[in-house]
């Protein structure tokens, strides 16, 4: 969330703000699922970063949804067993 800032006081404010949020640990089981991710989405034709399909595989787990302003995960959801917060459409 805090990668492509550019201003400094920005990237400071989200930190702590997100500092209130306790870590959730990943899993060796994680990267397997994430792994079956990337293939089940690859084998529909649907890339994605290994990030990605991580933040899937810890979300699918702890059955949470994704909230994100990323749209390829509106094309993940299709194919795999997360759901997320769609904050890309206009309101």
């Amino acid at each position: 969330m805090l990668s492509g800032i550019a201003e400094r006081l920005q990237f400071e404010r989200l930190r702590d703000a997100l500092s209130a949020f306790p870590d959730e640990t990943i899993l060796t089981n994680d990267h397997v699922r994430a792994a079956e991710h990337f293939n089940r989405c690859r084998g529909a034709g649907i890339a994605g970063s290994p990030v990605d399909f991580l933040i899937t595989a810890v979300a699918e787990r702890l059955s949470v949804p994704i909230f994100t302003t990323d749209p390829d995960f509106s094309r993940f959801v299709r194919h795999l067993p997360i759901s997320f917060l769609d904050t890309t459409r206009k309101r």
